[in-house]
C-alpha cells in the first residue's frame, strides 16, 4: 500500500460483548472500554507494520464504530497527494464519505479535464469563473481552480463542505474558492443556503406585513464553465434545466446511462457535444465507468 492508509472497523453489538482476551466489555467504564479498543487498534498497525504491508512513514489511520460511537487512532481521515498542472494537490478524505477509489485514473481524469479548459481559453485565469455542483470534498474544485481567477462549489454533505473549507486553506485557495452548502436543486432553483441548516420554528406571519420575494436561480452566466458531478442518478430537473444555459459544460459521471439520458433528453437542445472521455476508474465491476462530457452552448 502506498500513501496514507484509512481502516474502518464497524462492529455489531456482539462482537463487543468481549474484548479479544475474553473480558467482559459490556459492564466496564466507558473510559476502559474506549481504552482497550485504542490498545487494540495500536496493536492491529503493529501488526500491519511488522507483515510489510505498510511502512513506518505512513500514517495508518484506524476508526471504530459501534451504536453510536465512534473512536479514532491517529487521525478519522487520509491525506492524499497528487500531481496536477504543475503542482501537487493536497486534500483530507475523511472517513466514511464519498472518495474516488481508483487514485492513478482520478488524476488522469483531472488532467483531462485541465487539458480541455486550457484548449478553451488558454493556460491564464484571466477573469475566467468556475461553478461546480455536488463538489463533495473539493476534489476537481482544488485542482482545477488555479485555471480561474473565482471557483465557486455547492455540496450538500455537511461533513463534506467542512472538509472542503479545511483543503481550500491546505492548498493555499482562501479567497479564489468558495464552498456554499446547498444541494443542486436549492442552490439552481431557489435560494442558496450558505448557512448550516437549522431546525425549523413555526412562526406567525402577518398577511399585512410586507415581505421580499426569495431570491430564485442563479445566473449562469456570470460563469465560463460550470461542472457537473452529480449521484448516479444523474441530475435532477431543476438543475438539468438551469445548467441548459450554461456557456461551457462539463458532466462527469460514474453512471453512462444516466449521463446519455441527460445529454440525449435535455441537454443536445441547448448544446453540441465537442468531447467525450472514458475512464475505467472501477475495472471488473461491469456497468460502472467514468465518462467526462464537454458540451457548448448553441450560438
Amino acid at each position: 500500500l502506498a500513501g496514507d492508509v484509512l481502516i474502518t472497523l464497524v462492529y455489531q453489538e456482539t462482537r463487543v460483548a468481549r474484548d479479544s482476551g475474553g473480558r467482559p466489555l459490556r459492564d466496564a467504564p466507558e473510559d476502559e472500554r474506549d481504552g482497550r479498543w485504542r490498545e487494540a487498534a495500536r496493536a492491529l498497525r503493529r501488526a500491519l507494520l511488522a507483515s510489510g504491508v505498510v511502512s513506518e512513514l505512513q500514517a495508518v489511520n484506524i476508526v471504530g464504530r459501534w451504536r453510536a460511537k465512534r473512536l479514532a487512532e491517529a487521525r478519522d481521515y487520509a491525506v492524499e497527494r497528487f500531481p496536477i498542472g504543475g503542482r501537487d494537490v493536497v486534500l483530507q478524505q475523511p472517513e466514511s464519505q464519498f472518495s474516488n477509489p481508483n487514485g492513478p485514473l482520478e488524476v488522469k481524469t483531472l488532467q483531462y479535464i485541465w487539458d480541455q479548459v486550457e484548449t478553451l481559453f488558454g493556460a491564464s485565469s484571466q477573469e475566467r469563473r468556475l461553478l461546480e455542483l455536488y463538489c463533495g470534498n473539493g476534489n476537481n474544485l482544488i485542482a482545477l481552480a488555479p485555471l480561474f481567477v473565482e471557483a465557486v462549489g455547492v455540496e450538500i454533505n455537511r461533513v463534506l463542505v467542512t472538509c472542503c473549507e479545511r483543503n481550500i486553506e491546505l492548498n493555499g485557495l482562501h479567497g479564489k474558492c468558495t464552498v456554499i452548502r446547498s444541494s443542486a436543486e436549492q442552490y439552481c432553483g431557489a435560494r442558496a443556503e450558505t448557512e448550516p441548516r437549522r431546525k425549523r420554528q413555526k412562526v406567525e406571519i402577518s398577511l399585512e406585513e410586507e415581505q421580499e420575494p426569495a431570491e430564485r436561480g442563479v445566473d449562469m452566466s456570470r460563469f465560463d464553465v460550470v461542472l457537473v458531478d452529480p449521484p448516479r442518478a444523474g441530475l435532477d430537473a431543476v438543475t438539468r434545466e438551469v445548467v441548459s444555459t450554461a456557456k461551457n459544460l462539463f458532466y462527469i459521471s460514474c453512471n453512462p446511462q444516466a449521463l446519455a439520458r441527460d445529454i440525449s433528453e435535455s441537454l443536445l437542445k441547448t448544446h453540441e457535444a465537442c468531447s467525450f472521455a472514458f475512464f475505467d476508474h472501477f475495472p471488473y465491476t461491469g456497468g460502472h465507468a467514468e465518462v467526462v462530457a464537454r458540451l457548448r452552448l448553441r450560438a
